[in-house]
């Protein structure tokens, strides 16, 4: 047998890796309840299995090389400077972990890797004991790629060695602020679960130095959490919180709620009192950053992510005659006196087929056979709205009375700066030096020198955009670290210009492919970093990545025939094709009077194993085309089916696999928790998920050697449900018959 990549990561799979995961999930079931696992104990239970599998693995002494990528960068969320050493400090990763540099982000060594996460919220320096770092885990920032952590960990040797120090049940951490006064006495932000209830969040306190912790304040609303919190440094007795009450679902994210507010205390966090007379209150408040001013600690800044509804005066309706907002309300007969070139370009800015053009389009208004409410529905897109809203969105309050009353500092609102998904950003920081000197985080990062009153932006363009961190040094305002989706960046000019810290090999992977070149290449598409391909045989520090699609990078297909026709594509399915032989969309669409389709933020793409120039493509529906992607045909009905719509699309495909012994053999799996199976290349489809539990599938894989054998990956992510299952095995047959094999006694789902 030929040894390619795929059929190595395929024996190694059938021969060692599936039977020790399943052999795991087993031994965890034997130790705890079959319900969700999402308590400590179940999670270190997890770990320590993790660790003894790896230990007796066949490939124990196998040695991993990587191969990259750097400079693609890679979400960083927060930033924490050694005093008195100007040269060293660490940046923490979303998903990779904290690093530490001590030649001002030359070089970077990683911490963390072998702690049992290396998810990460908040990082802090003791200021009396800089060797001292304490790691929160668990990412805050409440996106689809955002995950739990498992507490906190503190290091006392810089970085070398760790020790838990409690709050193992706290999924995320979203600040951790040490007395500068008294090195035992730490509070920490903890925002909880992002999809359901709990993870304790709140305000902790500890006065031992993380030996215990106790809940110094708690939401009045079980989604509140604690997103924010700073210390006033002349007096460590006055601290600021700020808890947000926020609902995610698969479908929905209501990224706002009563239980939004700022907090106070001034006996060392005792006893808190909200405050903000002035400040915006009730359902429409969403994420809040806060800051205090060192240089006047009685000046506060508070950001917030408002969704009230703007007034019809100041929505902005874009520069363009014709979109979705415009014509939400037009009339017939004004649509008919646009211009034809205007049509075009809103059919092209739509969405609409490709069939579609200015005159056809036209044509049908005319005689009726579309009203403007079906074409204001077809165009009303749920993935366009994360940006075309019309709420307030970002907006700062300023207090100089130490957050007794508050005051919006701006009349405008600020477009362009958080969008729809505040819940992203919501960072605020002042310069020490100057109380008026304020800068914003969202997708670009602004500044004001009046006190908030007018904004400009500090966007370099070799600086990536969506930032989470920015650090200002205390002694040297014009040297600035920040974090974003792209990585780490220095500034030494006060933000004029920035130097990236690319030299780490941290990246979010939403998908990983080689092809079969020799040597092979791989390809990902990387959160917020677009799609890649580098080099299997060159170390990572070589570098030999090169972007090859935009946008969130997905899935990528390739063409192993020529090894250059490549299928990459971004969110909610916008897919494209490049190569030889030219390029062009790749991307079905519902005809004019059809119900859109739902495309999921990570839409599956796959070139037929029999012939590659057949594309699948899955929406809610499986599509097929025989002609690499320009045309398509719906092979399946809606496999789904949960009624639940939001503004999230949601009720979709999110795997595909064709068996490669026997073409138009396909398995498909959706979000909520389907699998179908058809053997006759779409005429007829089973369902065959009845023995599995109704988690969202993330996998689905046809077996190499067994046409009736397929493997499928289920997380519970998505309902923040960790349960370790151990389902009855099934074996497929024509039509869907199914053949069961039990799992061990007490075992069964």
């Amino acid at each position: 047998m030929v040894r390619t990549p795929s059929t190595r990561v395929a024996a190694i799979m059938q021969r060692a890796i599936v039977p020790s995961v399943l052999g795991a999930l087993v031994a965890l079931l034997s130790t705890g309840s079959s319900h969700a696992a999402d308590t400590s104990a179940q999670r270190e239970a997890a770990w320590q299995q993790h660790q003894k599998m790896a230990a007796d693995s066949p490939y124990a002494g196998m040695q991993w090389r990587s191969v990259g990528p750097t400079e693609q960068g890679g979400r960083v969320v927060d930033v924490a400077a050694v005093p008195g050493r100007p040269y060293t400090f660490y940046v923490a990763y979303a998903t990779g972990g904290v690093w530490k540099t001590v030649d001002d982000g030359v070089s970077f060594e990683p911490l963390t890797d072998n702690l049992p996460t290396t998810v990460t919220g908040a990082i802090a320096v003791d200021p009396e004991h800089p060797e001292t770092l304490w790691v929160g885990t668990g990412e805050p920032n409440a996106s689809r790629s955002s995950y739990g952590g498992m507490g906190l960990f503190r290091s006392d040797d810089g970085g070398k060695h760790f020790t838990r120090t409690g709050l193992a049940g706290s999924d995320r951490i979203a600040r951790i602020v040490v007395d500068p006064k008294d090195s035992n006495r730490i509070f920490v932000a903890v925002a909880g679960r992002l999809y359901t209830e709990g993870g304790e969040p709140g305000v902790y306190r500890s006065t031992d130095g993380g030996k215990t912790w106790s809940r110094v304040l708690k939401g009045d609303r079980p989604n509140a959490g604690a997103i924010d919190l700073v210390q006033d440094a002349s007096d460590p007795n006055t601290l600021y919180a700020a808890l947000w009450d926020h609902t995610r679902r698969p479908w929905r994210f209501t990224s706002s709620g009563a239980g939004s507010g700022i907090f106070k205390s001034t006996d060392g966090g005792t006893t808190w009192q909200r405050i903000g007379k002035g400040f915006p209150t009730g359902d429409h408040v969403g994420r809040i950053g806060l800051a205090i001013a060192a240089s006047h600690p009685q000046t506060v800044y508070a950001t917030v992510d408002n969704w009230d509804v703007l007034p019809p005066a100041q929505v902005d309706l874009g520069d363009r005659p014709l979109n979705a907002r415009r014509i939400e309300h037009m009339s017939k007969e004004e649509f008919l006196r646009q211009d034809p070139d205007e049509v075009e370009t809103f059919i092209r800015n739509s969405d609409l087929d490709v069939d579609v053009d200015a005159k056809s389009l036209m044509g049908m208004i005319r005689d009726g056979s579309l009203t403007m409410a079906q074409l204001y529905q077809r165009v009303e897109d749920p993935a366009r709205a994360i940006i075309d809203t019309d709420i307030r969105g970002l907006e700062v309050y300023r207090s100089d009375d130490g957050g007794a009353n508050w005051r919006r500092t701006h009349d405008e609102p600020l477009r362009e700066v958080d969008y729809a998904y505040g819940y992203y950003f919501g960072q605020v920081r002042v310069a020490p030096d100057n109380p008026d000197h304020v800068y914003v985080q969202g997708l670009p990062l602004v500044a004001s020198t009046d006190g908030g009153k007018t904004f400009t932006g500090l966007n370099d363009p070799k600086v990536h955009v969506d930032y989470h961190t920015l650090w200002i040094d205390p002694t040297d305002p014009l040297r600035m670290i920040v974090g974003d989706d792209g990585g780490a960046y220095i500034s030494h000019d006060g933000g004029k210009h920035f130097r990236a810290m690319g030299a780490n090999a941290v990246g979010q992977f939403y998908s990983v492919v080689a092809d079969m070149a020799d040597p092979y290449n791989v390809y990902g598409g990387l959160q917020d970093n677009g799609s890649w391909k580098g080099a299997s045989n060159v170390p990572w520090d070589r570098n030999s990545w090169s972007r090859v699609g935009g946008g969130d990078g997905m899935h990528v297909q390739v063409d192993t025939r020529d090894n250059a026709t490549l299928y990459t594509g971004y969110q909610f399915g916008y897919y494209g094709r490049r190569g030889p032989g030219g390029k062009g969309e790749v991307r079905p669409h519902a005809g004019l009077k059809d119900p859109q389709l739902r495309y999921n933020w990570k839409t599956p793409i796959l070139l037929s194993p029999h012939d590659q120039d057949i594309v699948y493509f899955g929406a809610n529906k499986l599509f097929r085309s025989l002609d690499k992607g320009v045309t398509w045909t719906a092979i399946s009905p809606d496999l789904t089916t949960s009624k639940e719509r939001g503004d999230i699309p949601y009720a979709t495909i999110t795997a595909i696999s064709e068996s490669p012994k026997r073409f138009g053999l396909l398995w498909v799996g959706t979000d909520d928790g389907h699998v179908d199976v058809t053997d006759d290349g779409g005429v007829h489809w089973s369902n065959v998920d009845a023995s599995l539990p109704r988690q969202w599938i993330t996998g689905v894989v046809a077996s190499n050697f067994d046409e009736k054998r397929a493997y499928v990956a289920l997380n519970g992510y998505r309902n923040d449900d960790m349960t370790p299952w151990c389902s009855a095995a099934t074996t497929w047959a024509s039509r869907g018959r199914i053949s069961r094999r039990d799992c061990p006694p007490n075992r069964s789902t």
